[in-house]
């Protein structure tokens, strides 16, 4: 096992083995000469912001002591590290984040940002990307009170508890790497095993960030305020909206995606990629005829398609955002 004093990377011999490398190389003729010259002619330059959904594993620390936190992510990690895996990391105490970095790059790990906390000086002071904590929107805009279909149920319903049923993660003990694994792979048909005659199912809560933009081909975008697509969302195509929900007509394919941040109303069949919500809004909500998403995702909590309930396939269905549990599928009637 490596300990963590060979994880520990000093500023001083990083200078120290750079300055010497300099040093080394100012009488070589190679070092005058780049290694690839920069461009002469002119190239057209353009800038576009783009939109697409990504998913990164989420890194929880509790503590302060480095050492200690290093070796038990190298514990933890086993046969994966060195995978250059990408993480987004939460801790709740101050610590010395610039020592923690150093720490997980070596450990193979590739942490792009941190969530919002009290280490938010340190961050700034080192340029590392600050997310919003869980159920906070990332432009600070107020979230949309939208009405939920529990709300809309007559009074008669609400007194019926057996209509509705919030079900519960099975206990789990200390997690080995491979069941690490399993648990964020764990499907909402073992959640719900007991659970089938019931019209409302609550998937378990993943560990993912709400993420982010990077070029997407075929990518919509509009003005703020409710956005009304009138045309089928076919194949490859893609929307993007901020400022507003997204109200599709004819429906969405499988292989395309509509985002907003705000809800997603879907009259006609839909299928792809589904994201309410997106800058982490948790009251925005999924509407749709017939429900057949490859993915849903409500204020970053995701669901792929085999971990939906058969029974909620092809139906009308209507996904909101419970805080604390995680997705909400409910029938509407």
């Amino acid at each position: 096992m490596t300990q963590p004093a060979a994880l520990d990377l000093t500023q001083d011999s990083s200078s120290q083995n750079l300055q010497n490398l300099n040093l080394s190389e100012q009488g070589s003729p190679q070092s005058q000469q780049p290694a690839n010259p920069l461009p002469t002619d002119p190239v057209a330059t353009s800038v576009k912001l783009t939109g697409r959904l990504l998913n990164f594993t989420r890194l929880n620390i509790e503590g302060n002591d480095i050492k200690v936190i290093l070796t038990k992510i190298a514990q933890k990690l086993g046969r994966q590290r060195q995978s250059n895996l990408p993480v987004i990391v939460s801790c709740h105490h101050p610590l010395n984040l610039a020592q923690l970095w150093g720490g997980l790059w070596a450990l193979g790990l590739q942490p792009i940002g941190l969530v919002t906390g009290a280490n938010d000086a340190q961050a700034n002071e080192l340029r590392i990307a600050i997310f919003p904590a869980d159920g906070q929107r990332i432009d600070g805009k107020a979230p949309k009170n939208v009405a939920t279909g529990r709300e809309r149920k007559s009074d008669s319903t609400k007194s019926n508890p057996s209509s509705q049923h919030v079900a519960q993660p099975p206990t789990q003990s200390p997690a080995s790497d491979s069941q690490v694994t399993e648990r964020q792979n764990q499907t909402a048909n073992d959640i719900a095993a007991n659970n089938t005659a019931s019209n409302e199912t609550t998937i378990n809560e993943t560990a993912a960030a709400p993420e982010k933009f990077v070029a997407s081909p075929h990518h919509q975008s509009q003005p703020e305020g409710d956005l009304v697509h009138t045309q089928m969302l076919r194949s490859g195509q893609s929307i993007n909206h901020v400022g507003g929900d997204v109200i599709l007509t004819k429906g969405i394919n499988a292989g395309a995606e509509a985002i907003t941040d705000y809800s997603l109303h879907v009259y006609g069949k839909a299928e792809g990629r589904l994201v309410a919500g997106a800058t982490g809004d948790t009251n925005a909500k999924i509407f749709c005829l017939r429900f057949n998403p490859s993915l849903v995702s409500v204020a970053g909590t995701y669901c792929l398609k085999e971990n939906i309930p058969i029974e909620y396939l092809d139906k009308a269905v209507q996904v909101s955002y419970l805080d604390g549990q995680g997705l909400v599928f409910e029938l509407m009637e």
